[in-house]
């Protein structure tokens, strides 16, 4: 058996609260929610396996009598190989004019199913 992520997991999003819970020493969700979580992982690392089989383990401490866990709407997608967005970006800190100066410009980039982003295109005004 592999766990699948860790707390704070590039690859994740709500994906484990805590990193690790008394009755099994892994990361683990913890606490009530409140309601419904939707929680994602991206498995680019399965691209090309033809058949895989997940596996959902539930560990209680007893220190608590009440509901465990639901899990609804367990589904896997395709995504496009390079599907990537902008993090974030950082611009010159002074008003510059246009062609007059160059300065450096800082971005971030995340894509969905590859971890590495082999080229991409960048347009400027």
């Amino acid at each position: 058996m592999q766990l699948l992520g860790n707390l704070n997991d590039s690859l994740a999003q709500n994906w484990y609260n805590i990193s690790s819970i008394s009755s099994s020493t892994l990361p683990a969700w913890q606490s009530s929610s409140g309601g419904w979580k939707k929680s994602q992982y991206t498995l680019y690392q399965l691209q090309g396996y033809s058949s895989v089989r997940f596996r959902f383990v539930f560990t209680s401490d007893g220190a608590f009598n009440t509901d465990g866990i639901s899990i609804d709407d367990f589904y896997i997608e395709a995504v496009p190989n390079f599907d990537a967005r902008l993090i974030s970006i950082s611009t010159p800190s002074n008003n510059y004019v246009q062609g007059t100066v160059t300065a450096p410009i800082t971005f971030s980039i995340k894509t969905k199913a590859c971890p590495i982003l082999p080229a991409f295109i960048m347009n400027t005004m």
